[in-house]
């Protein structure tokens, strides 16, 4: 409506007459009649933090006045800005689980956040949206958990306020025994904090949960309420949450931006009408609760500040603590000015500068300080006679970097991320120093999903030196957000988090598992495995997500939890309506997901089983067989001496691996070239049983190979010089030596072995005896005795290996040599041991028939279930086990499954209903079929 009277203003364009007078003037001060500016006349004032200046544009702003052409914005013109919008219907209702078909999507605050971040800017930040269905539960579940503890509330009364909140109650009668006034305190004095805020999904699904029980106790008490009332009493308490319950910090200043727009928003749209501009009303300022900083690092190079959280024990001078007192107390001041003042954006300016600098003279004393005792303490070991010399460069090192720090906070700028950032400067109200009960009374958050590789190794340090309890030298970022959030709740506050489910079974993990099972009692855990519920670009993304909720405390002894994984039964039911994996479809199932648990969960896991060798989130009785089975016998790295390799890694495949053509010409062209071609093998010519070699040879230059004694090798891998030598340790060799030739066990290539691939769908280990080389990609155990193969390829291992290791989507396992030598070996009596090994012979003979390959499986079966000392209800449980794996993976079943799986758990004990004279033709049946030939089969 404004485009055509930019003419009318005094700028004569659209930009700098109408857009920037409107934003950063109007809204942000008010403007009550024409005579203040011609063209907007009456706008309602907002706040000024909402369209007052950021930093960044302040800066603009003041190198001079900025013109866009009216171009950009006609919306005349195809892909101007005006024509862009005016292509959609917009609304600012924030949706609930419950809301229908609202256009466009009601999270697109949140897609817009998402899509800052583009390709691998994207995957480097870890940034991927939450599902609404997902941040409602968790909320929910904090919230709930909140409210138990504070008011004695039981969980049915908090349900049955939510259907009376949405009119869904079929009881008409009241609520009954609603502890009002508790309920209503405990809501209005919560403190909720997201450490990795984002968009603010999180902070918006509590509010959303905070104004449905404030509905549901307003309409226990009152049964019917004026509409117009209602929207106000929203809006009302939308503010005061908003104002007084939440709290988030994320390291981009643009998210921080969209959040705090969120919240308004979510505040304004319950408005019946705009404040007029005199009114004094306002939107709360949330400048000093949704934060732009980096939550993890609150101090550096080994210098803790007196205001790192938990308070550090320092030894502080006097005049350096006055000082810090002094720059706290102005920076408090200063806010509680910031709160006051609203229609001068100059002050506002001038105190935001002055708060960001306040922070940074912290900072900077605290290093002066460090820097000083380092430089004293060097002084004082350099008049050391004999000082050492390793102590002298640690010494030089702290000081050099400490000045370097020194450098940088100078040339920082806390007004756009505070980093370090120091929690009781930024929210002192909540983290009060000296106080014991001192923290938030709910964590949220979906940290960034940000692996070992990516992370900065400064930050590492940092990481190192405040959270020692998680710290782990190849630790994904999510392990010191666990840590972060249990050290800002209070005792007894309750965490909800969604992060990767890696920690629980990875070796990075063990500390962070111990440190969660001991200082947290734990709700639920929720497993979600490798479904799609995150997606970028309209691309799913692997990001193997998990719930937990609990609350904060080490009275864990005797606690019960649940425990659910999704993965199967969420793909059972999208298949029962024939529709594909994807997000689209796994999010229309995780809208009932109160149903999918109450189907799917453990309600009765102790937490006593979680381990720290590894978390399996399963059937407490599976648990408990799991951890038998793993204390039976000795571990397969005891069993073979330690004897597990890898395979080798060339750094690259294209210079070193050739096919038999390129082999036969270096022999021709140089007969000593043979000496270093030796068969090759790669992870996917490993199949179950057998290694089918594809014919490929690898040039096999180990260290201080004499190259120029074979010249054809030479001519061919010239040909890659320059590859080789951008490899990550071209500057640890010669350029025409393998990255990793495996010095030291390359000999063991040769002998028959046991191999298996680092990537499989089931246990799939294999015996070769070509003496082929292996690629990267396979693991090998020279000389491993035949019974052993067969073992390794039994229901019960691939049950064990299934719970030992890590899994990648489709539901691959990663049996990596930590987990394999893990795994329990019990060494078979002589009969069993030749059973085991007839029957691995003929797998290894036997050529393409399943009938004959499924009665050898089964057998060995029954033999490993013997030598493990399985009970029928035991081997039942397995069998079952692998039966709804492969069902939940798509794999192929024998028809009569059920009946063989009753057989097999049966044997040796004709219990349960089973024929024992039926069981004995059937096994008498299975080895007359494999006496047979195939041409006859």
């Amino acid at each position: 409506d404004l485009w055509p009277r930019r003419s009318e203003t005094t700028e004569g364009e659209y930009f700098r007459g109408i857009l920037s007078p409107l934003f950063f003037d109007a809204l942000a001060t008010g403007s009550s009649s024409r005579a203040e500016h011609p063209v907007l006349r009456f706008v309602p004032y907002l706040n000024g933090g909402l369209f007052r200046r950021n930093a960044q544009e302040d800066r603009i702003h003041d190198q001079g006045e900025v013109s866009l052409p009216d171009e950009v914005f006609d919306p005349e013109s195809e892909g101007s800005l005006l024509n862009l919008l005016s292509r959609y219907r917009f609304t600012t209702r924030e949706s609930t689980p419950d809301d229908q078909s609202v256009d466009p999507d009601p999270e697109l605050l949140g897609r817009v956040f998402e899509n800052l971040y583009q390709g691998d800017e994207r995957h480097d930040s870890g940034t991927y949206y939450t599902p609404r269905e997902i941040v409602h539960f968790m909320c929910r579940e904090a919230l709930d958990g909140y409210l138990r503890d504070e008011t004695g509330a039981g969980q049915a009364m908090l349900d049955a306020l939510r259907l009376e909140a949405t009119g869904s109650r079929d009881d008409p009668q009241p609520v009954p025994n609603v502890p009002t006034g508790k309920l209503v305190d405990a809501l209005e004095t919560v403190r909720v904090c997201d450490p990795a805020v984002g968009s603010g999904a999180f902070l918006l699904g509590a509010i959303q949960e905070i104004v449905t029980l404030r509905r549901g106790i307003l309409f226990s008490e009152h049964p019917y309420v004026e509409p117009n009332d209602l929207y106000q009493q929203v809006s009302d308490w939308k503010r005061r949450t908003i104002e007084h319950s939440l709290y988030g910090v994320d390291i981009n200043p643009e998210a921080v931006e969209i959040c705090q727009l969120r919240l308004w928003l979510s505040m304004v749209l319950d408005m019946d009408e705009p404040p007029e501009p005199d009114s004094g009303w306002a939107l709360p300022n949330l400048d000093f609760q949704i934060v732009a900083g980096d939550s993890l690092v609150d101090r550096v190079e080994g210098v803790a500040f007196k205001e790192s959280w938990p308070t550090p024990n320092l030894q502080l001078d006097m005049g350096l603590q006055r000082n810090l007192q002094q720059l706290e107390n102005n920076i408090a001041q200063r806010k509680r000015e910031f709160e006051g003042t609203h229609r001068n954006p100059k002050r506002l300016r001038e105190l935001r500068d002055l708060i960001a600098r306040d922070q940074r003279e912290i900072i900077r004393l605290h290093l002066v300080d460090a820097m000083e005792k380092g430089e004293s303490d060097l002084v004082l070991l350099k008049k050391k006679e004999r000082p050492a010399k390793s102590a002298l460069r640690r010494a030089e090192r702290l000081v050099e970097r400490v000045r370097s720090l020194l450098g940088e906070v100078e040339l920082a700028d806390f007004t756009l991320v505070q980093k370090p950032f120091l929690w009781p400067i930024a929210f002192p109200e909540v983290l009060r120093e000296g106080d014991s009960n001192a923290g938030f009374d709910i964590v949220l958050a979906n940290p960034p999903y940000v692996r070992m590789e990516k992370l900065d190794n400064e930050d590492e340090m940092s990481y190192g030196e405040a959270f020692p309890e998680v710290a782990a030298a190849r630790a994904d970022i999510l392990v010191y957000f666990y840590a972060r959030a249990l050290q800002i709740l209070r005792p007894g506050g309750w965490l909800s988090f969604i992060t990767s489910n890696k920690f629980m079974r990875a070796g990075y993990g063990a500390a962070t598992r111990e440190h969660l099972r001991a200082s947290l009692r734990i709700r639920r855990i929720i497993d979600f495995g490798d479904l799609p519920l995150f997606e970028a670009n309209g691309k799913p993304i692997a990001a193997y997500p998990a719930v937990m909720v609990g609350n904060r405390s080490n009275e864990t002894s005797g606690h019960i939890l649940r425990v659910g994984d999704l993965s199967t039964p969420v793909r059972r039911e999208i298949s029962d309506v024939n529709l594909k994996v994807n997000a689209e479809s796994v999010r229309g199932v995780l809208r009932d997901l109160d149903g999918l648990l109450a189907r799917a969960e453990f309600t009765n896991f102790p937490q006593v089983l979680l381990k720290k060798d590894s978390w399996i989130l399963d059937d407490p009785v599976a648990v408990r067989l799991y951890e038998r089975l793993m204390n039976q016998g000795i571990s397969m790295g005891e069993a073979v001496s330690g004897r597990i390799y890898s395979g080798v890694k060339t750094g690259l495949n294209k210079a070193f691996v050739i096919d038999r053509d390129k082999r036969d010409e270096l022999v021709s062209d140089d007969p000593r070239s043979a000496e270093l071609i030796k068969p090759w093998m790669r992870g996917a010519d490993i199949n179950r049983w057998k290694a089918d070699w594809s014919d490929a040879f690898i040039l096999f230059i180990s260290r201080g190979v004499d190259i120029e004694q074979y010249p054809a090798v030479v001519d061919h891998l010239r040909w890659f010089r320059r590859e080789l030598g951008k490899r990550a340790t071209a500057n640890q060799h010669p350029w025409y030596e393998l990255q990793q030739p495996q010095e030291g066990f390359y000999d063991q290539f040769a002998h028959p072995k046991m191999v298996w691939p680092d990537i499989a769908r089931d246990a799939k280990f294999a015996y070769d005896t070509t003496g082929s080389y292996l690629d990267m990609t396979c693991f090998f155990i020279p000389n491993a005795p035949i019974w052993m193969l067969s073992t390794m390829n039994s229901t019960l291992m691939e049950f064990l290996l299934c719970q030992s290791t890590s899994t990648l989507r489709g539901g691959f396992l990663r049996p990596k040599r930590q987990y394999v030598e893990r795994l329990p070996i019990v060494r078979p009596d002589k009969e069993s041991q030749n059973q085991l090994e007839g029957l691995a012979t003929e797998m290894l003979r036997l050529q393409d028939s399943s009938t004959v390959a499924d009665a050898i499986e089964r057998e060995i079966d029954t033999i490993v279930f013997d030598v493990y000392a399985l009970s029928p209800p035991e081997r039942r449980r397995v069998l079952d086990w692998r039966a709804a794996r492969r069902e939940a993976l798509g794999a192929g079943l024998p028809p009569n499954w059920r009946r063989l799986n009753a057989l097999q758990a049966s044997a040796g004990a004709w219990s349960d209903g089973v024929d024992g004279e039926q069981l004995k033709q059937d096994v008498r049946a299975s080895r007359e079929v494999r006496t047979r030939s195939v041409p006859e089969l």
